[in-house]
């Protein structure tokens, strides 16, 4: 069983984006699988009740302690592996070929050293690669129940969420490759143009990753 944690807030465009993604990934899932969304809007709820997302409603005042309900909520249920996602991310098509030996071997933490960079406005991507220091993209990993700490984030974060939750976690297993994109829109904290400087602009068919 396999739980997706992802959360939700203003841009609701995205999120539909995101939702329809995670739906044909779920729905190709090898394995039983759901996903919890943490929301603060009301325009968060049609968009979960449509793609079949369960919802928790918690503040957006602090970022990881927005996280860590979700979290908590997650935990009620009944599962091996926790996978994160960003509600502007989206999973390649071909992604269970590299999640579904690892899950059936029992690899505690596991994950992708590149992803790429889509700005939504201009249509632009970048290929950012992770290689050189040895960590994983944020979204896309998944993590064994029994490796997670309660909670996996500071309350009171802002930012640095991902480092904050790799602090937890023992080593990676790195998948070198890159099959998750990050739309990028006005609304991100990080925002496409500061990618510039290390990521490599390419192009991709976003058609994969729907």
């Amino acid at each position: 069983m396999i739980k997706i944690l992802t959360a939700m807030n203003k841009r609701h465009e995205v999120s539909r984006i995101f939702a329809k993604s995670i739906r044909r990934f779920m729905d190709s899932s090898p394995y039983p699988i759901t996903c919890t969304a943490v929301i603060s809007e009301e325009e968060s709820k049609p968009i979960c009740e449509e793609f079949g997302i369960e919802w928790v409603v918690a503040p957006n005042d602090y970022l990881g302690r927005k996280w860590n309900a979700g979290l908590s909520e997650a935990m009620k249920s009944e599962w091996q592996y926790l996978l994160i996602m960003g509600d502007d991310d989206l999973l390649h098509k071909e992604v269970w070929g590299y999640y579904t030996p690892l899950i059936d071997r029992g690899e505690k933490y596991f994950g992708f050293n590149q992803y790429y960079i889509h700005e939504i406005a201009t249509g632009s991507t970048q290929l950012v690669k992770l290689t050189k220091w040895n960590k994983l993209v944020g979204c896309g990993r998944m993590i064994a129940r029994e490796c997670l700490r309660f909670p996996l984030w500071q309350d009171k974060q802002q930012s640095g969420l991902d480092y904050e939750s790799e602090r937890h976690l023992p080593d990676p297993f790195v998948i070198d490759a890159a099959m998750i994109v990050d739309l990028k829109s006005e609304q991100n904290i990080w925002k496409f143009r500061q990618f510039r400087l290390v990521g490599v602009p390419c192009e991709i068919d976003l058609n994969l990753f729907l």
